[in-house]
């Protein structure tokens, strides 16, 4: 038996959802910029305001500048296919669009990191430099995944 289309999935939800989810990635950027800089050079926000507009709002622009003019265009397709495969298979679950989200940010993280590679080296990206990733792009990777899955299953499924 075929299973039918979502009526609640529209293009115009879908596209909605698309934008808030590259949004909650861009904030997870900001977040784990802010909280990395934070802990390194051991300031607290709360004592200087000026330190949270530089460590917090400037990454936040920067990411949603790049990952809307840059990223979304480049994995617009993909997420169409996503959509198709939500509307037909029947995907609902947290697990399922927390590890879509997971594997938009990796490719997110491969473009760019393919296109500083090729900036700075004049070379493609290597998978050397793949498999010596550290835990904590890693960990990065998954939490701008989980914020991203999240917002675009909460727009698209409510």
């Amino acid at each position: 038996m075929p299973r039918h289309v979502d009526p609640r999935i529209t293009p115009w939800r879908a596209t909605v959802a698309y934008v808030a989810a590259f949004l909650a990635g861009s904030l997870a950027i900001a977040i784990i910029t802010f909280v990395t800089w934070s802990i390194e050079n051991g300031h607290s926000p709360l004592r200087d305001r000026h330190l949270f507009a530089a460590t917090f709002l400037l990454p936040f622009l920067i990411a949603n500048i790049i990952s809307l003019a840059v990223l979304a265009p480049l994995l617009s397709p993909i997420y169409a296919l996503c959509i198709l495969a939500i509307q037909k298979g029947g995907i609902r679950s947290w697990p399922a669009f927390i590890g879509l989200g997971t594997v938009f940010a990796s490719m997110g993280w491969l473009v760019i990191s393919a296109y500083h590679c090729s900036i700075s080296t004049c070379a493609t990206l290597s998978f050397a430099s793949i498999n010596h990733m550290t835990l904590a792009p890693v960990i990065e990777i998954v939490a701008i995944g989980v914020a991203s899955g999240m917002a675009c299953r909460s727009v698209l499924l409510r």
